[in-house]
């Protein structure tokens, strides 16, 4: 874990010395040159993949370390992810793009604007957090839950044709949530559902008739309240 910690050597014939090392948790890389060296070196914590430069950057698989969270503080980066990581967290990529090309990453989204994309035959877990509040999500992969804890407007779309609906847990009050793809939700307070063409098989399951979200759209849906058991 991060800290400092004292180390001393003591000889056959008493002698002592002593050295201070310290632990680093958070290490930084401006370029992808920089972020391969560090993952070479580093095996706990978080890289911070940190520049302001319009360019492009593809993470390659053979940095992988489930280890390390990579954290992109990158807003005019477009990203491209073939790595496995903890986790990875979208914090200024606002002019940007982020492209997900392997399976089971969990990125966390907490900048206030970002474009996620899951590409083709890649899958990931996003959570978006109460700082968020522009999200697009672009499924041409497999969205494998989506999470919104704030009061973020996300939208959904791509091009994958599955049949499986999105998990989708929403606790953050005044959510817009906006679909072309099916979702499974789940809201524990009162959001906005947005459904477009190709929505029609979302389900809404809630507690309370409270909590039935606000409906915009052409797409019918089924809604479950589970106090009543009705639908």
């Amino acid at each position: 874990s991060a800290g400092t910690a004292v180390i001393t050597a003591t000889t056959s014939n008493n002698l002592t010395a002593q050295c201070t090392v310290t632990v680093q948790d958070t290490v930084y890389a401006a370029n992808l040159d920089e972020l391969t060296e560090l993952m070479s070196e580093f095996n706990q914590g978080n890289v911070v993949l940190k520049t302001d430069d319009k360019t492009d950057i593809t993470i390659p698989d053979s940095i992988s370390n489930t280890n390390v969270g990579l954290v992109i503080d990158a807003p005019n980066a477009n990203i491209i992810n073939n790595a496995k990581f903890r986790s990875v967290s979208i914090e200024n990529n606002s002019d940007g793009t982020y492209t997900e090309k392997t399976t089971e990453n969990i990125i966390i989204v907490s900048a206030e604007k970002a474009f996620v994309i899951i590409d083709e035959n890649a899958s990931a877990t996003v959570n978006v957090t109460d700082t968020a509040k522009d999200v697009s999500i672009k499924e041409n992969g497999t969205l494998s839950s989506l999470n919104v804890s704030g009061s973020a407007t996300v939208n959904i779309s791509g091009t994958s044709e599955g049949t499986t609906n999105i998990d989708t847990t929403v606790t953050g009050e005044g959510s817009k949530i906006i679909t072309t793809k099916p979702l499974n939700v789940k809201p524990d307070s009162k959001i906005t559902l947005i459904l477009r063409a190709g929505a029609e098989d979302t389900v809404i399951t809630v507690e309370t008739e409270d909590k039935i979200p606000e409906m915009q759209g052409t797409e019918s849906v089924k809604v479950h309240v589970n106090s009543t058991g009705e639908d």
